[in-house]
């Protein structure tokens, strides 16, 4: 059991009195997806030299992606991405961390119907499970 015997609340079955316009109700599901950052890997010779990079960087082929490192993807926000504050990347570790408990604080408050989860591996949802009050 990876919740180690925890109660984590469920993601509700029924609309929250604070969605609703009218007769309608909306229901909002958030995914909090794990950025995974191989900059060494994008930044390596061998990388560089790949068809997916120097072809994709020709503006004839659009069948392969360039990936860009995570400075590169962050350097290349608007600035008022920038003025909400402070970088992920400032704090790797811990930065989903904070996203996670402000997802929750907006489930309890009746605005999101679930949270879900994009590449989390088993370390990161051991860590998950460990501070959440709302499971995934």
């Amino acid at each position: 059991d990876i919740s180690r015997g925890k109660k984590l609340s469920p993601s509700s079955s029924y609309p929250s009195p604070n969605n609703r316009i009218g007769s309608t109700s909306i229901l909002v599901h958030a995914i909090l997806q794990y950025p995974r950052c191989y900059d060494t890997l994008f930044q390596s010779q061998t990388y560089l030299s790949s068809q997916s990079y120097s072809s994709s960087s020709s503006s004839s082929s659009t069948a392969n992606t360039r990936h860009t490192s995570c400075l590169e993807e962050e350097e290349s926000l608007d600035s008022t991405i920038h003025a909400t504050g402070p970088s992920p990347l400032l704090d790797k570790d811990n930065a989903w961390k904070r996203s996670y408990r402000a997802l929750e604080e907006l489930y309890h408050h009746g605005t999101l119907e679930s949270i879900g989860v994009a590449n989390f591996e088993t370390k990161d949802m051991e860590e998950l499970y460990d501070f959440a009050t709302v499971g995934p």
